[in-house]
Formats: structure tokens, sequence, C-alpha cells
């Protein structure tokens, strides 16, 4: 199936029968186009089965018409977003776009989403923590290609450390596939406990979902509805519902925090069945297992640059003119303590409203003030807990190694472990995102964020007692 058929059967199931209910059939939808059309027998559903599964091509000129039809037909029922996602799909056909003539036509209100079809999506989401991501255009671009491709990766997971813009990432990108129309429907399902505000507190989520039992309800809530997700259904019956569902269709389905998940083990294969054409996307700070089944992502921090635009973004929208107005030898300083995690940042830049820079960079590196080491508990604290001794030998070692990262030798050499004990620990640390593995096929390095430099140098030593 080509990417125009696909998307053709996305906005056609997704479009409801005006005069039947239910989802609009090969067979409805050419009876609507030809009553627009008013053609007398054509299209019939053969032939709208032959446009999806890419038998048949329209022409780009000739049958300019049915195309204008065809869009008409899904809007009115409620299966087109609107102007944007008509693109798309014209687009993925090779099709031009519309003209004004034909927005006007299709969308006589305004090519603008439906509203209905727009707020049962947003209600799934919660409310954007960003008003502009830095340094994401790469991720972005390479994203949306696997997730709207019709293939395999089916499983994304995007991994790293906490307060690297995960989340953030993950619902801007569910945005702008839903709103172009690339899948049928969304579902996010949030295992996030608590979050970190700006002022320095931990705040605990209303409502994470911490089990298997509880992300598979959630999932059947907000697709099939809430009858369908109660207790009142057995797990069987629930998760073949479930599947009848989202093999009729692409879906994006959202796990985010996955590594909050009590019995982690026993999702990824409810993720693999459901998975196809779904697409999963699971958002987390540790390498998730399954290697032959999972597309791992890993999240970098920000580079300098990027770094220093989010600061003095950060900085104008804050009202901090001094800090937007500062030169790049200044900002370096606090990036270079920093690093390019985004939430520490966030932080640093709302600290200097009443610090100044120089004592504000003792402070992070000395985590002497109760919201940076309240800021090093909530990122570091879980990962720390996990470590086994010879592990967090190894991991306080790290910043004996250069910035671009310690060659093995060297790290076995300032740590005190065998090279099989620095082999087991590293991969633990990689696992858990405290380490980057980096480099050439025969020179792999090991090398640890700014952020993790500064909070070894000091939080480490109050933890391990």
């Amino acid at each position: 199936m080509s990417p125009f058929g696909q998307q053709l059967k996305v906005l056609r199931q997704n479009s409801t029968d005006p005069q039947r209910g239910g989802a609009l059939t090969q067979s409805r939808l050419a009876d609507l186009i030809g009553e627009r059309l008013g053609t007398d027998g054509w299209p019939r559903f053969q032939t709208v089965s032959d446009w999806e599964r890419a038998r048949k091509r329209l022409d780009a000129y000739a049958d300019r018409n049915v195309l204008v039809a065809i869009l008409q037909v899904l809007f009115d029922c409620g299966g087109l977003p609107g102007g944007d996602a008509a693109n798309v799909w014209l687009d993925s056909g090779g099709y031009a776009p519309l003209s004004a003539q034909e927005i006007q036509q299709i969308f006589p209100q305004g090519a603008n989403q439906s509203a209905d079809i727009y707020a049962r999506w947003v209600a799934r989401l919660e409310a954007p923590t960003y008003t502009r991501l830095f340094g994401v255009a790469h991720a972005v671009a390479q994203l949306t290609d696997l997730l709207i491709a019709p293939h395999a990766p089916w499983i994304l997971a995007l991994e790293g450390l906490g307060g690297l813009g995960k989340t953030a990432l993950t619902d801007y990108l569910a945005r702008q596939l839903m709103h172009a129309g690339h899948f049928a429907d969304l579902a996010w399902v949030s295992a996030r406990p608590a979050s970190f505000s700006l002022d320095g507190a931990v705040q605990p989520a209303p409502h994470p979902v911490l089990s298997v039992d509880e992300a598979e309800r959630e999932l059947a809530a907000q697709l099939l509805g809430r009858e369908t997700a109660s207790q009142l259904v057995s797990s069987q019956a629930r998760q073949q519902m479930l599947l009848e569902r989202l093999r009729t269709a692409p879906h994006l389905l959202v796990i985010d925090n996955l590594e909050s998940l009590a019995d982690l083990e026993q999702l990824l294969p409810l993720v693999q069945r459901f998975a196809n054409p779904a697409k999963f996307l699971l958002t987390s700070r540790q390498r998730l297992p399954g290697a032959s089944a999972i597309y791992h992502f890993s999240l970098p921090g920000l580079e300098e640059a990027d770094a220093l635009a989010l600061i003095r973004y950060e900085a104008a929208t804050g009202n901090l003119p001094h800090v937007a107005a500062a030169n790049d030898a200044q900002l370096r300083r606090l990036f270079q303590v920093v690093g390019g995690n985004p939430l520490a940042l966030r932080l640093a830049v709302g600290q200097l409203h009443l610090r100044e820079l120089t004592p504000l960079i003792d402070e992070w590196q000395q985590a002497t003030s109760s919201e940076i080491e309240a800021f090093y508990t909530f990122i570091y604290r879980s990962a720390w807990d996990r470590l086994d001794e010879k592990c967090r030998y190894a991991f306080l070692s790290m910043p004996l190694a250069v910035e671009q990262g310690g060659r093995l030798a060297h790290l076995v050499a300032t740590s005190g472990l065998s090279e099989r004990e620095m082999i087991a620990a590293l991969d633990q640390l990689i696992t858990l995102n405290l380490v980057n593995a980096h480099g050439s096929l025969d020179a792999r390095r090991f090398s640890i964020h700014s952020l993790t430099r500064s909070f070894l140098h000091k939080q480490v030593a109050q933890w391990w007692v």
C-alpha cells in the first residue's frame, strides 16, 4: 500500500457515514463521491479499493475534480481534519496542493481543523510545557519519517536523561502528525509519577498509570470508551477489542515515562501484539529491552548554540533583559556547568532573577541551593539507587575522563576495576543513560554530560553513605 493509499484509507475509516453511522466503507465513499460528481455508477467500491491499494492512479490534471470531490466527502463526514491534512495527502501522491478556490470549495467555513476531532485528540494530551523547542529539527524530521512510514519500525523509544525534553518533543510530534492526518486516532498514556517545576518543587502527578493492566485499560478507555475499559470487561476481551480496532487503520499510541511501570517486562509483549499498523512512541529515561523489536532513538542534550538561544529566549520571556543581552562568552560559562539539559537551563535562568552569574555557577557546581539539590535528586536519584557498588565506582570515575570521552583502558586504569567489571558497569550506566557511548568501530569512547559532571562533584557524596 502506497502512502497515498494508506492515508486515504485512514481518512476514510476515520469518517462517519452520515446516513448509516459507523465508519465510512469503500462502497459508501464511492457512492458519496459519485453524488458529488453527478456520475452514474462510478466510482464503484472496487475503484476505491484500487486507489487504496495503489492499483490505479488518478490523473493529476484530468481527475483533479475527483480528488477535490474525495476531499469534500471526507471533510463533510468528519474524517479530514483540515487543509494541512488535505495537502499532506495530495503531496503523498505527487499531486499539487489545493488552490485558494479549491480550499473555499472544500472548506466553505475555512480550512481550520474540525473542532470535534481536534477536541478529542487534545483532551488526551496535557497542556504543553513549552512555547518553543530548540535544537530538535533533526530529531523531528527523523522521527516523523519513521512514524509515518507504512512499515517497520512499529515501536520507537525516545530515550534520554531526565529534563532533556522527551515528553515535550513527543507532544509536539503527536500534534503535528495528527493535524496532518497521518493517523486515524491517538492515545496517550502517562506513567510519569511526578514533574519538576521551575520553582524547585517536585509535583506528584494526579493519576499516573503504573501497571500493565492500568495501561491497557487506559488505551481501551481512549480508543473504545470508558465502559469497555471498566473492570466488568475481562482483560482478554478488552485486548481482543483493542486489537480489532487497531487493525482497521494506523493509530499513534504514546506511553510516556515507560520506565516508571512496575512490570515493564509484561508490557513490551503487549505493545508488540498491538503494533502494526499502529505505531508506538515510547519515552523512557533508560534504554528499553527488546533490541530486535524497538527502534532506539537517543535524545542528546542541546549543542552550545541552541543552549544559548534557549537561555536568551527564556530571559526575554521572563523579563530579564540583562541576561538576554549578555554576550556568548558570559552565557557560555553557564552552559559549561549546566550543560545542554533544557530543564536545567530554564531553572538556571529563573534563578538569575535574584542571583548573580558567578555565584550561581558556583551553586550549580556545589549544589548548595535547595532548588539545585532538588533538581539533581529529581534527575538522578532513581538511577543512582539502581546501581550496584561496582557501577557506582565506575560512575564516580567518569569525571576523570576528558570531556570528549575516555577509552575503556583509561577508565579501567582510573577506576580500579578490572576490564570485565568496567564493561559490565558501563553496560548498566549506558542503559540508564548516565554515560554516553560514541566514537568509531575501532575506537569507542565513553563520556558524561556536563550536568552529570557537576552532579558527581558534590551530590553523590550525600547519597553514598
